[in-house]
């Protein structure tokens, strides 16, 4: 699967939606990294990890929207719920060769 920055949140919001944790993490390069508040995971295992964790916690999409795109990175605002817990996070992927290559979050709110 290609992923493109004109599709990337529609589609990750499509899979999050659905729980789809090996989907989500095969968006990835093999040298992918996720920096978030947890720290960093690296490569496609860690990084299903992380999703896998997510959703055992309860992880629901509420809101994903787009603020800003470049060639290859797209910067994002979003609503989740995780473990009963409101929260509003932002973040940005850049793409590498049609993969996720790096994605950042960062927790902006609790509610």
């Amino acid at each position: 699967m290609r992923v493109v920055v004109e599709s990337l949140l529609a589609e990750q919001a499509a899979l999050l939606r659905r729980g789809e944790v090996r989907a989500l993490a095969a968006r990835y390069s093999a040298d992918a990294q996720i920096v978030h508040s947890g720290g960093v995971a690296a490569g496609r295992d860690e990084i299903e990890a992380v999703f896998a964790a997510q959703f055992a916690e309860g992880v629901v999409l509420e809101s994903l929207n787009e603020v800003g795109r470049g060639d290859d990175c797209v910067n994002y605002r979003a609503v989740l719920t995780v473990g009963g817990a409101r929260i509003a996070v932002a973040g940005t992927f850049v793409l590498r060769d049609g993969e996720i290559w790096r994605h950042t979050t960062i927790v902006t709110t609790d509610s």
